[in-house]
């Protein structure tokens, strides 16, 4: 009896489809900045390995351990400029970035020539140094 309700579904859908009644149309997002400037993004190769995102999480939950306290460690970012700081969006020209610590910064993988990794408020993103898309980050790297 199941697979006739399953049927009678699935012949009113084609129905409806055929005759016009529904229409299927992509899921329509927004573009990113980078986008509706023309940047093509072909960054996706480029990203936090599983093992350099838990690499930085140790580091910072080690670091958080023996000395500042976290909230003097990473100044969070506005509320307006953080929304800006993710995948596919260019860094904030009012974002203060730092580069991650040498200490930290030897123990990941390499990145190829142009990306480069830093911390903005209380993230840690890959940037492309030529374009300033954002090709990957990790928020909150401590929890």
């Amino acid at each position: 009896m199941r697979s006739v309700g399953k049927a009678a579904a699935l012949f009113l859908a084609i129905t409806m489809l055929a005759a016009g009644c529904v229409v299927l149309q992509p899921v329509k997002r927004n573009p990113t900045p980078a986008e509706l400037a023309g940047i093509e993004i072909r960054d996706v190769h480029v990203r936090f390995t599983p093992e350099d995102a838990e690499t930085i999480r140790l580091f910072y939950i080690r670091d958080r351990a023996t000395s500042m306290p976290i909230t003097l460690a990473w100044e969070p970012l506005p509320l307006e400029i953080e929304r800006q700081v993710k995948k596919g969006y260019v860094v904030p020209k009012k974002a203060r970035t730092r580069s991650l610590p040498r200490k930290l910064e030897r123990q990941l993988s390499h990145l190829p020539r142009g990306y480069k990794r830093l911390k903005a408020g209380t993230d840690v993103i890959i940037i492309n140094t030529r374009t300033k898309i954002i090709v990957d980050h990790i928020r909150e790297p401590w929890r």
